[in-house]
């Protein structure tokens, strides 16, 4: 697994609940990662603020307050249940 670095946010499902994941932040920031193994990598993600994480080609799920770090998460009927490593 990648390790922590500035600007970056690691997802790793523990649930297998989608392919591909979209981070969007309020100042701009929208990317999509694909979930490899697991895990998608964002990079040049701003750490001043919370930031949305959904779940992109899978039943609906979004995850809130994300920052730059370490992830698991999971789609809970709707609602993406993310804790930090």
């Amino acid at each position: 697994a990648m390790g922590d670095a500035p600007g970056r946010v690691t997802i790793v499902l523990t649930d297998n609940s989608t392919q591909l994941l979209e981070l969007s932040c309020p100042s701009g920031y929208r990317e999509r990662a694909p979930v490899l193994t697991n895990t998608a990598v964002f990079e040049g993600v701003p750490g001043f603020e919370d930031c949305d994480l959904w779940w992109k080609n899978a039943a609906p799920g979004k995850g809130r307050k994300i920052r730059p770090g370490t992830w698991y998460c999971q789609n809970n009927k709707g609602t993406g249940v993310c804790r930090r490593q």
